[in-house]
């Protein structure tokens, strides 16, 4: 760090009323449920691949085409936020890459013992009106220590 940098930290507090809450709820399992389809892709891709079988694809742009069809066949995932969706898979796609340098391939996420997360990227979220406005039409309040830079 140069001599003229310094590091400034913000605290900012969210108050997620409960119809905010329902939707971050329904968001986390929809992502916990891809997640889990592509845990399942990708155990058949290798064991596939150690049978000697037929290939199976477990790129990116193959779990997003599967992601596309599943929106498709299934309403209640088109429910959830598209950008949250594919976040999930862009975060499996890493984790998958990990597990062929250091082991150990990821694993299902169950409800009961992993606790909920999800990550949005830019075009994911932006704060207006005192609110941080979600992809998924999830408003939630803002309670600001200061003024944002």
């Amino acid at each position: 760090m140069g001599e003229n940098q310094s590091i400034v930290r913000y605290n900012y507090r969210l108050r997620p009323g409960a119809i905010a809450t329902a939707r971050l709820e329904l968001e986390a399992r929809l992502s916990r449920y891809i997640w889990n389809q592509c845990v399942d892709t990708s155990k058949k891709s290798y064991d596939a691949f150690k049978a000697g079988e037929e290939k199976i694809d477990c790129s990116l742009c193959s779990l997003s085409k599967d992601l596309t069809a599943l929106r498709k066949e299934h309403e209640w995932l088109r429910e959830g936020s598209q950008v949250v969706q594919q976040q999930t898979i862009r975060k499996f796609i890493v984790a998958r890459s990990k597990a062929f340098k250091i082991g150990g391939f990821p694993k299902f996420k169950s409800k009961k013992t992993d606790l909920p997360s999800l990550e949005y990227t830019v075009n994911g979220f932006s704060i207006q009106d005192d609110k941080l406005n979600l992809a998924g039409k999830v408003s939630i309040p803002v309670v600001w220590s200061r003024e944002l830079p």
